[in-house]
Order: C-alpha cells, then structure tokens, then sequence
C-alpha cells in the first residue's frame, strides 16, 4: 500500500513538472513524452522525458532527460542520432550527460548505460 502512495504521488508530481513546462506544445515534426518513476533506491520521484525528432538527412534523434521531478533538475540525459529508419544497430552518435557534464570517458559511458537504464526500474 505505501508503494502505491508514492507512486501516485510521483505521477501527480510528474504531471506537475509537465506542465511546467512547454514540452508538450512544441511544434514540428516530433513527439514528446514523458514516464514518471519513483525511485526506492534514490528516494525520488523521476520523470523521463522522451523526444523522437526528424534531423537533416533523414536521420532521426531521440532524446531522454531524466528529472527529479520535485527539484525541477534534470539528474541526466541521453541524446542518439541515428540513420536511415531509427533502429538501435543504425545510432550514428551518441551523448551522454550527467551532473551537468558531458560524459567524454569510455569507461565512465560504459558503467553510464546500465545505471542510466536502472534509473526508471530500480
């Protein structure tokens, strides 16, 4: 039952920073979605912000920005731009931020994914 509390309580407080702000009323050719999690481990309410966008030359970027959703700060993010149809075997380029930075070490992208991948399931 308590995890049910918080787990409405983030999606209350998801919707919250939603509206805050201008995701949603973005124009082109895009789609702009959004996840709410609550974190056990971090104690936190997250939201995932998910953007799929056509670029130049019919490559396709997809975005995800994962916020504390109370605080109103983005935790991290993760920006691919891939070829042709979007397929994962198709990502041209990637990058990865967190705390503010861009993440530049092999190692640390390494141990990035799994934990930025846990975030929304731990």
């Amino acid at each position: 039952m308590e995890e049910l509390k918080y787990s409405k309580f983030c999606t209350d407080a998801a919707e919250k920073l939603w509206s805050r702000h201008d995701w949603k009323d973005q124009q082109g050719p895009q789609i702009t979605t959004y996840t709410s999690h609550y974190n056990k481990k971090l104690n936190k309410c997250l939201v995932d912000i998910h953007g799929i966008s056509s670029v130049d030359g019919g490559k396709v970027m997809e975005s995800d920005h994962i916020y504390d959703a109370l605080e109103d700060t983005v935790l991290c993010g993760r920006l691919l731009v891939k070829k042709g149809g979007g397929r994962d075997d198709d990502i041209e380029s990637i990058l990865l931020i967190k705390d503010g930075r861009t993440i530049r070490d092999k190692e640390e992208a390494a141990s990035f994914v799994p934990w930025f991948q846990s975030l929304m399931k731990d």
